[in-house]
């Protein structure tokens, strides 16, 4: 009763799983089935493990065959095989050309942060050019305030060294 019973609970439960999409999916869902069919059917027949695994090994290889031509039948090549890679093609070609317009993106805002950064380094160039213009007109004042200092001095010492 209970070798009756573990084939039906063995098929639900591979029933609970997800379709099969690749050729070898398919090839490894046939195993899988045809190994317990093959087991449950070598139990019932001969009742020994030799006779189960047996059953197991036939199953398998009988399954994964089926599989196999499950998955031609299913997926014919040609027109369907065409637009799954019309398809991928178009999805691959929106994928790059997302990736450039994203890569566009990131050029254009390091070249405008780039651009503010020679801006910035600029205005503080253009500062320190007014500093220092600023700073060389104030040493020219100083330098004439030394010459006329120098020059009163120097006229000072010529009129007391010569008191008429």
């Amino acid at each position: 009763m209970k070798q009756l019973l573990c084939l039906p609970i063995c098929l639900l439960l591979l029933c609970g799983c997800s379709g099969p999409e690749t050729r070898g999916e398919y090839a490894a869902t046939g195993a899988g089935a045809g190994a317990l069919a093959g087991a449950a059917a070598g139990q019932m027949i001969d009742g020994h493990t030799g006779g189960t695994l047996a059953g197991a090994a036939i199953g398998a290889l009988g399954g994964t065959i089926l599989g196999a031509v499950a998955h031609e039948h299913s997926h014919p090549q040609g027109e369907s095989s065409r637009k799954s890679n019309a398809s991928y093609d178009n999805s691959e070609q929106i994928r790059n050309e997302v990736r450039r317009k994203n890569q566009d993106d990131i050029d254009q805002a390091r070249s405008d942060l780039r651009k503010k950064q020679l801006e910035k380094e600029s205005l503080a160039v253009d500062n320190e050019k007014q500093r220092l213009l600023l700073e060389q007109k104030r040493l020219q004042i100083e330098e004439a305030r030394l010459r006329q200092e120098e020059a009163r001095v120097n006229y000072k010492g010529t009129n007391s060294a010569n008191p008429n």
